[in-house]
């Protein structure tokens, strides 16, 4: 899996050996300069994971060009967590037709059970 791939190859394992061993992933088509947007998301999906006590919310990545981004979030349960932030992902306009990949046990596994779910659509 491709997704997978590029985490793992990214992941610090050092500084992240205590996450959760479910995963979020969403990836999206950003298309902006500026990142005040992204950054206002983040701060709204650390806020809905906190109070929520899903789990957390742990950042996201962009290119330089601001095109392609990915949003990263862990918790006990994939299911779960992407459940309670979906209504946020749906409200935010550049995530329309962003792709979420659940990773249902360590995402660093091999063969871990993992589903694609498209947002807004």
């Amino acid at each position: 899996m491709e997704i997978k791939n590029k985490i793992v190859e990214e992941i610090d394992l050092e500084s992240n050996h205590n996450l959760p061993k479910q995963a979020v992933i969403v990836e999206f088509y950003y298309g902006m300069d500026e990142l005040d947007t992204l950054h206002e998301l983040a701060f709204e999906l650390i806020r809905i994971t906190e109070e929520e006590g899903v789990g957390i919310y742990d950042g996201q990545e962009t290119n330089m060009d601001g095109t392609d981004g990915t949003l990263f979030m862990y918790g006990e349960n994939a299911e779960v967590l992407f459940k309670t932030v979906k209504p946020e992902l749906e409200r935010t306009d550049f995530l329309n037709g962003a792709t979420a990949h659940l990773f249902f046990g360590s995402f660093l596994e091999e063969g871990v059970k993992s589903i694609e779910v498209k947002i807004g659509e």
